[in-house]
């Protein structure tokens, strides 16, 4: 009997705590629902205070409301104390009078803090695009303020942001760039362009990245060849995807010099994709000597496409990439030769893959499997017992199914 009592009176007593909340700490005696405009300041307080109970239901009494709190607000996001808790109020209420005050802090070291201005300020949406072209002025500033814009895409603002690309400060036309990277207005690709050629690495990552989201709808990009030989690796990469993705013939000769002599293996392999899609008559000997690049993931991928070609001519290359590489072959050798030996269909040994198949490897598995489907014989003992010996194997069993069958042909 007394446990049944014991909860509504505690729960009154929670009530009464709430009531003589705002009293305790000055706010004229009044309860939660009746604070008013001039329990702001108070109110205020609490927000800043250590209590997390008080502060939050300062927060909401404040939210309620609405605009009225605003000023009081903004007045102590300046004297930049317990930021987070103003913040939270001033994101709730999403008045454009916070939008000013709010780009003023894209300075803060906090990042928890700098996260929520940053997220208060997207909140408002198209106004705070003006204040954050404003930051965008200011060195301590300026990088924040760009990450925002980004997200928020502003038809409106395309010409100033081309303007912007233009500023002979080379840390403001990074931050135009990151946004233009972002906002993607095919109206900037002039400029754009002209930031390929910058003497900072990063702004003409930005602008080739640009270019890689606009291809192949934009058309020809200038100066993309001379990308090739550009310092920065991500910038040779993305001319390459470029080149691939326009299908520039024209370039075709100098993807494959690319192919050979780029000093990163990302570079290579992807100068390969491009040699593949932009020439496929005259790819195969490009790719066969691709073969031999020390990389495994660039001979692994030119095997593949010349798989693809379905070229008789590097059936030998092919088989010699496993055994004469002067190591056991990496999964990803195997899975391409075993996919491009399928693809072209005949002309090699069978048994070529039994000292290499990694069994636990799914790619490897279906590769080899689906080359076995076209060429293993029933003569071919060995072959049919590393299949058995397959099936009792308590590996991922997908492909058991395809097994069983070729054992049962052969």
């Amino acid at each position: 009997m007394r446990s049944s009592l014991l909860i509504p009176a505690v729960f009154l007593l929670f009530l009464l705590n709430i009531n003589n909340l705002y009293a305790a700490e000055g706010a004229s005696g009044q309860g939660l629902s009746e604070a008013g405009a001039k329990d702001i300041p108070e109110l205020i307080k609490l927000v800043k205070g250590s209590d997390p109970l008080r502060r939050s239901q300062a927060q909401y009494a404040l939210i309620r409301m609405g605009e009225k709190p605003v000023p009081e607000l903004i007045k102590a996001l300046g004297e930049r104390e317990n930021l987070p808790e103003i913040i939270y109020v001033l994101n709730s209420i999403k008045d454009a009078r916070a939008a000013g005050p709010l780009a003023g802090l894209l300075d803060v070291s906090d990042q928890e803090t700098l996260e929520k201005v940053k997220a208060a300020l997207f909140s408002l949406g198209e106004q705070s695009v003006p204040y954050l072209f404003e930051a965008l002025g200011d060195p301590a500033r300026c990088e924040q303020a760009a990450k925002v814009l980004a997200a928020l895409r502003e038809p409106g603002y395309f010409p100033t942001l081309v303007c912007r690309l233009r500023d002979d400060d080379p840390a403001r036309r990074k931050c135009a760039a990151v946004i233009e990277r972002a906002w993607l207005d095919e109206g900037a690709a002039a400029a754009m362009g002209e930031l390929l050629r910058d003497s900072r690495a990063d702004i003409r990552r930005e602008a080739s990245g640009y270019f890689l989201a606009l291809s192949p709808n934009i058309g020809t990009v200038p100066g993309l060849s001379g990308l090739f030989s550009d310092t920065d690796d991500l910038v040779r990469i993305n001319a390459v995807k470029i080149a691939a993705k326009n299908r520039e013939t024209g370039l075709f000769t100098e993807l494959c010099r690319v192919m050979s002599n780029d000093i990163n293996p990302e570079a290579r392999r992807l100068a390969g994709d491009a040699v593949f899609k932009c020439n496929p008559d005259k790819a195969a000997p490009a790719l066969i000597s691709a073969l031999k690049d020390e990389d495994d993931a660039v001979a692994g991928s030119a095997a593949c496409h010349l798989g693809e070609l379905k070229a008789k001519d590097a059936l030998l290359p092919l088989q010699g990439l496993l055994t004469g590489r002067g190591q056991r072959p990496s999964d990803t050798v195997v899975e391409g030769v075993a996919r491009a030996l399928a693809d072209i269909g005949g002309g090699y040994d069978p048994n070529i893959f039994l000292p290499y198949i990694n069994w636990e490897n799914l790619y490897v598995v279906r590769s080899v499997i689906r080359a076995w489907e076209g060429t293993a014989r029933p003569s071919d003992g060995r072959i049919k017992e590393a299949l058995s010996n397959y099936m009792q194997m308590e590996v991922d069993g997908r492909y058991k199914d395809r097994v069983k069958a070729l054992l049962d042909r052969l």
